[in-house]
């Protein structure tokens, strides 16, 4: 196969690829499997903790990706996690508001 064409093809893949990253990134969530059993242990610590599982995930994987990047992390996750929350409430009582306005 002739050059051009695999340099063709490997930007095609790369497009299509960035499409997908902004596809899933935009929709703010990600998946991912674990055994049956690791999953009883976190919501079994999620529950010693008073803390909800999706939460404390989001914290530990936060700190983990900010330290395998090498940043200093500035604030704790829990911060983080309740600053993020905070917006998204702020978020939907605007909405709320806007619904109530527009329907006078």
């Amino acid at each position: 196969m002739p050059r051009t064409k695999e340099d063709e093809i490997e930007k095609r893949r790369n497009r299509v690829r960035e499409a997908a990253l902004e596809s899933i990134a935009s929709r703010g969530q990600f998946n991912f499997r674990l055994d049956g059993n690791d999953i009883k242990r976190l919501y079994a610590l999620a529950k010693k903790n008073k803390r909800p599982v999706s939460s404390m995930v989001r914290e530990w994987t936060l700190d983990r990706l900010e330290k395998e990047e090498g940043k200093k992390v500035t604030s704790p996750a829990w911060a983080r996690s309740l600053e993020q929350r905070i917006v998204e409430l702020e978020r939907t009582i605007m909405s709320l508001v806007n619904e109530l306005h527009s329907e006078k």
